[in-house]
């Protein structure tokens, strides 16, 4: 989450690059503001004025608005000045945050793929609010041997990668050393595949990708006890990691949950 503050402004509002940006552009009658990302996925974005002082919205106030992908320059409002008024300002900030927050609302029965090829069977070694790590989360750990073949369980989008880690163990000291494909999906949620071996990643961001399309090779890289991989499917979390619980699409026809201890 990003969380920033702007006085007056007349000028481009500028951020760091490769960032959400929102920035301002003078008329003879308004302020408008507009907003731009570099991300391949919705964002939210959040903006209150702290002072506005004889000035008029063209929306109400405060304003929660959704950043399209890839914007370059999306309008999100105009403000001017009161009809008369001999003094006028406005002191305003913002926030964003990844993802859709207003309507984003996971399909509970979408039947996903085991996110592996299907040549041989993986034990789930740790279920939703697992005693180890996923006291709090709808997550999945696969134990598998580091090499195995990792697999999209549901089409969309590639966001963000990361392949560079060859550090691991069973310490939340390596937690934000793993490797992993993070994947945009169409109803609005995130798949997380986690822990890939070192330079495992078989994607690249932007890149669609198809149910069952080899994204990347498992590993035991991040807070990771054994090699294995680790999945889970997040909501927008303003902040916060949501996870939901998924079905899955088994080799006997059945959609169900998983269940920790058993092999699939």
């Amino acid at each position: 989450m990003k969380y920033l503050i702007f006085l007056i402004v007349l000028l481009p509002i500028s951020l760091a690059a490769q960032d959400v940006e929102v920035f301002s552009e003078k008329t003879d009658t308004t302020i408008n503001f507009y907003a731009r990302s570099p991300y391949h996925c919705h964002y939210t974005v959040e903006v209150k004025f702290e002072v506005f002082n004889n000035m008029e919205s063209s929306i109400p106030l405060p304003a929660r608005l959704i950043i399209e992908p890839l914007a370059t320059k999306q309008f999100l409002m105009a403000i001017k000045r009161k009809a008369n008024a001999k003094s006028w300002g406005y002191k305003f900030q913002y926030r964003f945050d990844q993802g859709n927050l207003i309507s984003t609302k996971h399909e509970d029965n979408y039947p996903y793929l085991l996110p592996y090829t299907s040549s041989r069977q993986h034990k789930l070694m740790q279920g939703y609010f697992g005693k180890f790590s996923h006291m709090e989360t709808h997550s999945l750990d696969f134990e598998m041997p580091e090499g195995t073949s990792i697999v999209a369980a549901r089409e969309g989008i590639v966001i963000k990668t990361k392949q560079d880690s060859n550090r691991g163990g069973a310490s939340r000291d390596f937690i934000d050393q793993g490797n992993f494909v993070l994947i945009y999906h169409s109803d609005g949620t995130f798949g997380n595949y986690f822990h890939l071996k070192q330079n495992g990643v078989r994607v690249e961001v932007g890149q669609q990708v198809k149910k069952g399309d080899l994204i990347g090779l498992s590993g035991n890289t991040g807070w990771s006890s054994a090699p294995h991989l680790h999945f889970e499917v997040l909501l927008p979390g303003n902040g916060a990691k949501l996870t939901v619980p998924t079905k899955f699409l088994l080799a006997n026809g059945k959609i169900e949950e998983l269940k920790e201890g058993s092999s699939y």
